[in-house]
């Protein structure tokens, strides 16, 4: 399996980097919020490594408990949530960081007009079986509805 790089991204004048989601030729997991412009030693991430083990950190330092979990791989069953997080167009432009599609294997585009200032927006990156139906003909998935919640899937190799 070679490494995958997918950008969720805010198109608004032009378009703006919200997070990253990798999946390493390892088979790990990673989603990212890319802040090393503002501190080089602040990576915060959330990972599900191909042994299973599960964690988030911030300036290398475990957040929670380390898990133990299912191996993300061809024999993973039902879903599991990677990450929640917060959406918000004034975090975008605070961060402000330009998505570059060339850098990526594949951009989720996420209209501005879905963030409005007024509602809270959350984002589910989840792992799926790797037979999960999906959103969108892609190795992921993305539901747009955002009545409360979208989610990211990200399908185990089958």
């Amino acid at each position: 399996m070679s490494k995958n790089t997918y950008a969720v991204a805010v198109r608004d004048v032009d378009l703006r980097l919200l997070l990253t989601v990798v999946r390493a030729s390892a088979g790990d997991i990673y989603v990212n919020w890319p802040r090393d412009m503002e501190d080089p030693n602040w990576k915060p991430h959330g990972s599900w490594h191909a042994s299973g083990q599960y964690h988030h950190k911030s300036y290398n330092h475990k957040l929670l408990p380390v898990q133990q979990r299912q191996k993300p791989d061809a024999s993973f069953t039902d879903t599991g949530n990677l990450v929640t997080t917060e959406a918000r167009l004034a975090s975008v432009h605070a961060v402000n960081i330009t998505c570059n599609p060339a850098e990526f294997t594949d951009v989720i585009e996420i209209p501005a007009a879905e963030l409005p200032l007024e509602r809270q927006r959350m984002l589910s990156i989840d792992v799926t079986e790797p037979t999960a139906e999906l959103f969108m003909p892609h190795s992921y998935a993305l539901d747009f509805r955002w009545l409360a919640k979208s989610s990211l899937r990200i399908p185990c190799p089958g």
